[in-house]
């Protein structure tokens, strides 16, 4: 018997360690911003901008931008936050109607209440300088520009109330069991930008018309009941995007609909241009069953092309983004 046990003991052994597989890497999102998503989320976006802001499609961008990325960088210097180092990564929550911005990094509590008692003391002083206080943290400006600092690497901004809710999740200190987190954490860990969402509809009754051109664009949101996307950048861009319907009828709608767009984008390429035909080739429609899947992938080369064709360079002082700021 004893000749029998030591071989199948070292038989089972050999096993455990060779035949286990090793256990993929989920995404993950920090528990102290997870902990702070509203119940109420339909749509959960994430940004790790250190990663994003090291890979080379960032960085073109960022040179084109010229006077007024320095210009941006100085204006949040002053607030007391470095855009080169200070947010490590965002996780973005809405309902459909407002939305939370939560911001990992590093933050000086103190040189935002400096700045804020060094501004201006007449009525004139700005939205972001005003300051009050709800269950003894402090909340920076008012209405939809409210923002607070839990803690020196926690920020929370949105409408005034979101950052209440915010202050009350803190402080409460339980862990969020958001079912969008569960649906991230099956997103790949090399995504620096992903998003996660479900019944979409409400976007739909709040942003798309009900007629002209886009009324289908409208049903094919309602109609959409769960959709994933993960962007990876570190060379070129390879993204992936998911969409499930709530019929057979809603995915094939779906499916045609993106491949008529690609078609008609196609079509569309000037005469001078038609190395532009490429990113078309770079897009992937495919179906299975009720979802959609979109996969894009771009090389590093041709998304070069494309940023000298089209973005301005630096030397003329532009910056791609909406009078006001960012988008």
């Amino acid at each position: 018997m004893r000749y029998i046990v030591g071989p199948l003991l070292l038989a089972g052994l050999g096993c455990t360690l060779g035949c286990t597989r090793p256990q993929p890497v989920k995404l993950a999102v920090d528990p102290s911003l997870a902990r702070l998503v509203p119940v109420d989320t339909i749509l959960l976006t994430g940004v790790r901008v250190q990663e994003l802001r090291a890979t080379p499609l960032y960085r073109k961008l960022e040179s084109r931008g010229g006077a007024g990325v320095r210009e941006m960088t100085d204006l949040l210097a002053k607030s007391g936050f470095d855009v080169n180092k200070d947010v490590s990564a965002l996780l973005i929550a809405s309902n459909g109607v407002s939305t939370i911005i939560m911001a990992k990094g590093s933050f000086k509590i103190a040189t935002l209440d400096a700045l804020r008692e060094s501004g201006p003391k007449s009525g004139s002083k700005s939205a972001s300088g005003r300051k009050s206080e709800y269950k003894g943290r402090a909340i920076y400006g008012d209405g939809d520009g409210s923002f607070t600092l839990l803690d020196d690497s926690t920020a929370v901004a949105g409408s005034a109330a979101s950052v209440r809710a915010a202050i009350d999740l803190a402080a409460a200190g339980g862990a969020s069991g958001h079912p969008l987190l569960a649906a991230a954490a099956s997103l790949p860990v090399t995504s620096q930008i992903w998003a996660v969402g479900t019944d979409l509809g409400v976007f739909a009754d709040r942003y798309v018309p009900r007629e002209g051109n886009l009324a289908n664009a409208r049903r094919l949101l309602k109609s959409t009941k769960s959709v994933t996307l993960s962007a990876d950048m570190t060379t070129g861009v390879k993204a992936s995007i998911a969409g499930t319907c709530a019929s057979d009828q809603d995915a094939k709608l779906l499916n045609d609909t993106l491949r008529g767009i690609l078609g008609l984008g196609r079509l569309s390429v000037p005469e001078e241009r038609r190395e532009l035909l490429r990113l078309y080739d770079g897009v992937k429609v495919e179906r299975r069953d009720l979802t959609i899947h979109l996969e894009i992938d771009q090389p590093a080369e041709l998304l070069d092309k494309l940023i000298d064709m089209f973005a301005p360079p630096a030397s003329l002082g532009l910056f791609p983004y909406p009078e006001g700021g960012a988008a």
